[in-house]
């Protein structure tokens, strides 16, 4: 993830130049002549001029690096993104798994109100002053017989459900397979990054790869007719 040196630019730049002179076209059954040595004093500003090309292309201030395009492409990558959502539903639904240890705890409260009797009296009974059997003469009390009317009535009531059988049938493997499908999922994630990043890469080096192609056609285009002008024999 390093940003393209002149040194890697000038052997591609090299590469694409010997291509570009094979594939150079050549007259058939024409006898080898041979070309005047161009000057050192030719040769050299030919090169200069292909160096400072390279560099001014290369070693621009402010240029985008093959690190700065992958950062872009993690951000905006939206395979990446879904990647990520999946790792947070595989996490809750460890967490959810996670529950099925805890016991079960209900708590219930209630209240009723009732509604109120009219008459709450059964009537009268007659009683005595003394226990026992009645004796001649002796006073009869008539009692009131009614009862008490209880209108609010409240309920609270608690209950702990510990699910032993699930504990070693259900609760146990379904919290593995979700660690297994949380693990998956981030292995997932890993591999959408750094495709997201390879792809940037390879899109920038191939980028390079094309302006510095455009470079080298220009200078061969710019020294053809130099190499054109050849003596007849």
């Amino acid at each position: 993830m390093k940003p393209l040196s002149y040194s890697h630019a000038a052997l591609v730049a090299l590469s694409i130049g010997s291509s570009l002179s094979i594939c150079a076209p050549v007259a058939a059954q024409t006898p080898p002549v041979a070309a005047p040595a161009a000057s050192a004093a030719t040769r050299t500003s030919s090169a200069d001029d292909l160096e400072r090309r390279l560099r001014g292309l290369i070693a621009r201030p402010g240029g985008l690096t093959a690190r700065q395009a992958s950062a872009k492409a993690i951000a905006t990558s939206n395979e990446l993104k879904q990647s990520e959502a999946e790792v947070r539903s595989a996490a809750a639904e460890k967490d959810q798994a996670a529950v099925g240890y805890i016991p079960r705890v209900t708590l219930t409260a209630r209240y009723t109100r009732l509604s109120e009797i009219d008459s709450a009296s059964l009537g009268t009974l007659v009683g005595t002053t003394q226990a026992g059997p009645i004796a001649p003469g002796q006073p009869l009390i008539g009692v009131n017989v009614s009862f008490p009317q209880i209108l609010n009535q409240y309920l609270l009531q608690a209950n702990v459900t510990v699910p032993l059988t699930d504990y070693f049938l259900r609760t146990n493997h379904t919290n593995r397979a979700a660690s297994h499908s949380l693990r998956a999922a981030r292995y997932r994630q890993e591999v959408s990054k750094r495709s997201a990043a390879l792809q940037a890469q390879l899109a920038y080096y191939a980028w390079a790869q094309s302006a510095l192609a455009n470079v080298v056609a220009e200078q061969t285009l710019e020294q053809a007719p130099a190499h054109s002008q050849v003596p007849a024999p």
